[in-house]
């Protein structure tokens, strides 16, 4: 929606001509898909935060002296503390906790548990609760250290991404303005720019200045 609006608005501005709307179509496509990988990102970056917390939580429960299958959960308490019960990422906590109770192995439940969320971060710490119970590591240094890793890592690419936010926002604010500044000249003052919608040589130079 939001890809054929900005389309809609550019080729008004740039054009005053909607027989160029299919023209700029590609560019609408783009908006579009731009927007909603920013959408699957933003998703995907809020469930590595929930993944952290509760990796955090059950380090907290092994330091305090529960087992690693106790530890699970405990941190179902902290984890609907922070992000309610209607969390997708609860439930499927929420899954795996069930299938330990029932006595389920643990480094299963975990492979079960990272196939649903997807997540690598989930896949990568179930591969090690696998070496490490068969090989009789200690899971709670293993956990611990993971889960202060992965906090340190999503600390590092917020910051990075805030600063990116920052640029782009600069960059975005710059690509609009010469929008404003042609719908600017179009409502004050028609006469000096239309020859710029009314002949050839116009519409090809406000197609290029479009693309720039």
């Amino acid at each position: 929606m939001w890809g054929a609006l900005v389309t809609v608005c550019l080729t008004w501005i740039f054009f005053r001509n909607f027989v160029f709307f299919a023209l700029a179509m590609p560019f609408g496509v783009m908006v579009y898909a731009s927007v909603r990988a920013g959408r699957i990102k933003k998703s995907r970056d809020l469930e590595r935060r929930k993944c952290r917390d509760a990796f955090l939580a059950m380090a907290s429960a092994l330091a305090a002296g529960y087992a690693l299958e106790q530890s699970v959960v405990q941190a179902d308490k902290d984890i609907s503390d922070m992000w309610g019960e209607d969390s997708e990422f609860l439930a499927r906590f929420r899954q795996m906790e069930r299938e330990i109770v029932m006595h389920k192995p643990i480094e299963e439940a975990f492979e079960a548990f990272a196939s649903d969320t997807g997540l690598n971060e989930v896949k990568e710490l179930a591969g090690l609760i696998a070496i490490a119970k068969r090989g009789g590591g200690h899971t709670k240094d293993l956990l611990h250290e993971f889960a202060t890793q992965l906090d340190e890592q999503i600390y590092v690419e917020s910051e990075i991404q805030m600063h990116l936010t920052q640029k782009r926002m600069e960059l975005n604010i710059m690509s609009v303005m010469p929008a404003f500044i042609v719908l600017y000249m179009q409502i004050g003052s028609y006469e000096m720019v239309s020859g710029l919608y009314e002949q050839l040589w116009g519409r090809v130079f406000m197609g290029v200045c479009l693309g720039i």
